[in-house]
């Protein structure tokens, strides 16, 4: 496998990530990640050979890194969200209720 091809790869399962992300699907999202998982395993073995095109290499990479940032701007919103609906999970790890946050600012005048 080439460097190109180990990016193409690494960059289509980036974007199944992200359809899967996007559809808010979360056993999709499972799917997604052995996919990516392989595709990283097989970018980190391919190297730059002499009679690559590094202009296709360019792309790809600039490829992975568009799709990189799809997944992590769906990750970002899907977290906020969750914070927007649940801002105190119910109980900690410990089973128990976490403490209250305090702000500095209101610590400050007690």
């Amino acid at each position: 496998m080439t460097l190109a091809d180990a990016l193409r790869t690494v960059a289509a399962a980036l974007d199944a990530l992200a359809d899967a992300l996007a559809s808010g699907r979360p056993d999709r999202v499972l799917a997604a990640e052995l996919p990516l998982a392989r595709a990283v395993g097989a970018l980190t073995a391919a190297r730059l050979q002499p009679g690559d095109d590094r202009a296709e290499v360019r792309d790809e990479g600039l490829a992975v890194r568009l799709a990189l940032a799809r997944c992590e701007h769906l990750g970002r919103a899907s977290a906020a969200l969750e914070r927007l609906f649940r801002p105190q999970p119910p109980y900690g790890p410990a089973s128990h209720r976490p403490a209250p946050v305090v702000s500095s600012m209101r610590a400050a005048r007690s």
